[in-house]
């Protein structure tokens, strides 16, 4: 059953022509080799580091260690400000050629959404990376944008892409993507199996979860209303898989519908959600993070979304500053209310917190877990 037009920031499969969804202070050699290298901070590592280095030649040959599960607690040797990754942007061409992609409401074939005007974006707000998320498709062939903006600006860019669950192979697909593409992790919308299921190991996504687990791939959740439940399941398996909750966790059960703005919103969603306690729930589980976006698709008011603040406040009371991540959703945010007033969220919804764990949402845990091929 096709789900996924529940999801706008999702998959955009070709030939759909409808909106579709998608120790704390010791280091281990290779986490402080890696950091030197890279000239940013310090991190801990969580004991699970093997120690060994790997290449990457589709990054320019950079020494990296993708099994090192990492937590920001410091600013970097020199004093300087962490640096402020957005942790959930889309970008795209027009439809052509050498960037094949899906189409849809949101992304007919000749809009763009291009790296050249993130940067641009970026720079006016003093943001120094992001994290591409696909959203043209789940053939390698429709990966091919971010794959170029990633190889072009390689210290600006990394990227997930995206599998489809359902695919009985999906796990091969996943090895193949991993190693066609400079991705780091993939997104996973709508169902992961049964939602009846009572073991992770009957899931439909279990396999690809093991595959994920062993390439060292991140995963990143947009569930539906009634998966929660099979979302616990493979967290609670793979303990070893960075997992980021996209949009505050929120899995929505209404339905979509563009706004004025040509923004995906669920207008009719309730807040908080149904089944946020279970969302919040997952806390308790350390490999799960929380990304704070998406407000302006779920709130009732105008910006800054006042009434999507207790939602953040219970976040952060149960997640911890560690384990949040600031991101903007580009480029649906553009428009209105502009993506320099995106980055002000954080100040918004939890004003007066140490300086320290601003910094940590606004980049420096992301840093923990992206950028690491």
């Amino acid at each position: 059953m096709d789900e996924l037009h529940l999801y706008p920031s999702y998959a955009l499969s070709a030939g759909h022509g409808r909106v579709q969804q998608p120790g704390r202070e010791s280091l281990c050699p290779a986490t402080r080799q890696q950091r030197q290298h890279l000239g940013h901070v310090s991190f801990p590592c969580r004991g699970v580091c093997s120690g060994h280095m790997l290449r990457n030649p589709r990054r320019g040959g950079k020494a990296t260690n993708r099994s090192c599960q990492t937590t920001l607690r410091a600013r970097n040797r020199e004093g300087a400000a962490m640096e402020k990754v957005d942790v959930h942007v889309h970008v795209f061409d027009r439809l052509r050629p050498e960037f094949p992609r899906g189409v849809s409401a949101l992304a007919p074939a000749d809009r763009e959404a291009t790296a050249e005007q993130l940067l641009a974006e970026m720079g006016e707000a003093d943001i120094d990376k992001a994290v591409l998320i696909d959203m043209g498709g789940t053939d390698i062939e429709q990966h091919n944008y971010v794959a170029h903006c990633v190889r072009t600006w390689p210290d600006r860019f990394t990227a997930t892409g995206l599998v489809d669950v359902a695919d009985p192979a999906a796990a091969d697909r996943l090895t193949e993507l991993y190693e066609a593409t400079p991705i780091e992790g993939i997104r996973l919308g709508g169902g992961l199996g049964d939602p009846a299921a009572e073991q992770a190991e009957d899931l439909t996504a279990y396999p690809l979860f093991q595959r994920a687990a062993e390439l060292g791939v991140n995963i990143n959740l947009y569930g539906r209303s009634d998966g929660v439940a099979s979302m616990e399941l493979l967290v609670a398996a793979f303990p070893g898989i960075n997992i980021s909750l996209d949009h505050l966790g929120i899995c929505p059960s209404t339905p979509l519908v563009p706004d004025a703005w040509v923004r995906p919103r669920f207008e009719q969603e309730p807040l908080p959600p149904a089944t946020y306690e279970q969302i919040l729930g997952l806390a308790r589980y350390d490999n799960v993070h929380v990304k704070v976006s998406g407000e302006y698709a779920f709130s009732k008011a105008a910006y800054p979304y006042a009434d999507m603040k207790p939602m953040v406040e219970r976040v952060y009371e149960t997640f911890g500053p560690e384990r949040m991540m600031w991101c903007t959703d580009f480029p649906w945010i553009v428009a209105e209310p502009g993506y320099g007033r995106l980055a002000q969220m954080i100040d918004h919804h939890l004003p007066g917190i140490p300086t320290r764990e601003r910094e940590m949402m606004m980049g420096g845990n992301a840093l923990g877990i992206w950028f690491r091929r």
